[in-house]
């Protein structure tokens, strides 16, 4: 496990990158706004933490990280989550409360092992059908 919680970071030191065995990285309470490409080796990763970081777009890189167990990107800026989402097939929590979210991609569905979801907090003037299609159920926070 890696530890970088309030540490004033504006970028991801280069170095976290090679630390490929790591299982978990917590980057909560820093200044980050977008995460370095290079994220994509660490291919153990099953959990992140990114929560009251100042993220204003959804890290594309996340989205690669297929091995993603829990995300947490609460308290930031989010105003749009990418359909690539739906590639986090191992995800079983997810962190989204108190961003700016008003949408969520129909491939959100495909988050099959999702248990919890939590979007409290949001824009969202309507329930995406999409959640409809998630079984079993998650517990969802709206």
């Amino acid at each position: 496990d890696l530890f970088l919680y309030n540490e004033r970071l504006v970028n991801l030191p280069t170095s976290v990158c090679s630390c490929r065995h790591i299982t978990s990285i917590n980057l909560a309470f820093n200044q980050l706004k977008a995460l370095p490409e290079s994220m994509t080796s660490l291919a153990s990763l099953l959990a992140v933490n990114l929560a009251r970081n100042s993220f204003s777009s959804f890290p594309d890189v996340l989205c690669h990280m297929t091995r993603l167990e829990r995300l947490q990107m609460q308290e930031n800026e989010l105003q749009l989550i990418p359909t690539s989402i739906g590639y986090l097939v191992n995800l079983r929590v997810l962190a989204l409360h108190h961003n700016k979210l008003s949408y969520l991609p129909p491939s959100i569905s495909n988050l099959l092992r999702l248990q919890t979801l939590e979007l409290h907090a949001n824009q969202f003037r309507s329930i995406s059908p999409s959640l409809g299609a998630l079984s079993p159920v998650p517990k969802v926070r709206v």
